[in-house]
């Protein structure tokens, strides 16, 4: 069952994708309650080009649904740097 749910993000478990440095600018977005913030400057090492990451303070996994103005607003100034 995980499987097939998994595979959804393409290149899951190919590790001739996922060993690929990944060299394109990455803006990471994370909410304070999500379990992942706690991984957003860390994972930057995995990154060659420019890497961002924001973490929105009261906020969960689905960001984008809890402050979608905020979240807007870091995508718009990430994309005029």
């Amino acid at each position: 069952m995980i499987l097939p749910l998994l595979s959804i993000y393409g290149g899951f478990g190919r590790l001739d994708i996922m060993n690929q440095d990944t060299s394109i600018p990455i803006l990471a977005i994370f909410g304070s309650n999500d379990i992942r913030a706690e991984v957003a400057e860390a994972q930057k090492q995995f990154f060659k080009g420019p890497y961002r990451a924001e973490v929105l303070e009261n906020c969960g996994h689905f960001l984008h649904r809890e402050q979608p103005e905020k979240v807007t607003n870091f995508i718009l100034e990430w994309l005029e740097e």
